[in-house]
């Protein structure tokens, strides 16, 4: 599969932390890693024993050391998810974000589709629907059926924006938890994907969220780190 060209966001440390940068659960796997290189010492001939057990210590600091893909990531649990991708397992447990995320009155307007098709994926950007797609590997598609959102009664605007996006907010969350790398994306033609991906006139395509493991020359977009004044942005008691 291609690495997906985007940054994952920066991951939320629930460990319990030692000092600095170092968390309980990298004391753990230091002192498990050389308990069994002491025990595998045991059968290192002595002729080869001290560069045996400085080899191993090499090891351990380049595998508690951050990652270079997700610099909020050891290298050694670079490597777990690297043995554990299971796009399936990982797509279920994305849904279920979605499926659990807060609506009006709960009526669950939103409907999406899963995209592991390369050529269907290719067929977005041939049609020129998007041109973000990233080259992932996977696209969830949000669309919202506006029959089943709510309506505020005194301007007639609907949540189907809204409760498609805090679907798409924690569908994001979840992905990044699992490891992976996904972005938000309204720079579509909804016209061209209900055509190229055959979806249903009841249904509107709100936006697409590319999804897959952040390559390893990934970078953050300027544009994250610009911000507009909190005192702009928030007033008390009146603007």
């Amino acid at each position: 599969m291609n690495d997906f060209k985007f940054i994952a966001m920066d991951e939320t440390k629930s460990e319990t932390k030692v000092t600095g940068n170092i968390y309980l659960y990298d004391l753990f796997f230091i002192l498990i890693y050389f308990t069994v290189a002491a025990m595998l010492g045991t059968v290192v001939s002595s002729t080869l024993r001290i560069a045996y057990y400085a080899f191993n210590v090499i090891c351990a600091f380049w595998l508690t050391m951050k990652s270079h893909s997700n610099r909020q990531r050891r290298n050694y649990q670079s490597i777990v998810m690297f043995l554990r991708r299971d796009y399936k397992e990982k797509i279920e447990k994305i849904l279920e974000a979605a499926l659990v995320a807060p609506t009006a009155c709960n009526l669950q307007p939103q409907r999406i589709l899963v995209l592991t098709d390369k050529n269907i994926i290719k067929a977005l950007d041939d049609e020129k629907c998007t041109r973000y797609t990233f080259d992932a590997p996977l696209i969830f598609v949000m669309c919202v059926d506006r029959s089943k959102a709510w309506t505020r009664k005194y301007d007639g605007i609907s949540s189907a924006e809204v409760d498609s996006s805090i679907a798409m907010t924690q569908m994001m969350l979840q992905a990044q938890e699992l490891g992976l790398g996904t972005t938000w994306v309204m720079a579509l033609n909804p016209d061209i994907a209900k055509k190229v991906l055959n979806i249903p006139e009841n249904l509107d395509v709100i936006s697409f969220m590319p999804t897959g493991y952040p390559a390893d020359d990934a970078q953050i977009n300027p544009l994250h780190y610009k911000h507009i004044d909190i005192n702009e942005m928030v007033k008390f008691n009146k603007f």
